[in-house]
């Protein structure tokens, strides 16, 4: 069995550190979703269109996952049904599609 010296203990703490301090700030830490409700219908559905899928706070505790088209479902037969979301100016803005898959299809 291997014992561990204190300078082979220094190393590798040294190596583990400079590895932390390389990660990009954003890993580790959870991106919010936006909220619906502070943003107009337009801001939402560019959100969407930009980020080409969307987890969006519609409520106090409710969310909804939408794409902007087909190429974001996991399945290509799938039908888009809209998505709509209370915004600012809009009490059911369409956000975004989710992805269904449709009877028959495999």
């Amino acid at each position: 069995m291997y014992r561990w010296n204190i300078e082979d203990l220094r190393v590798h703490l040294v190596i583990g550190a400079l590895a932390f301090l390389a990660l990009p700030p954003s890993i580790g830490h959870a991106q919010r979703a936006p909220d619906t409700n502070s943003m107009t219908c337009e801001a939402a559905q560019n959100y969407t269109k930009s980020q080409g899928r969307a987890n969006f706070k519609t409520g106090n505790q409710a969310f909804e996952q939408v794409v902007a088209s087909v190429e974001q479902c996991v399945d290509p037969q799938v039908a888009l049904i809209p998505v709509t979301a209370p915004t600012k100016d809009n009490k059911s803005c369409v956000v975004g599609y989710e992805c269904v898959r449709q009877r028959g299809g495999r």
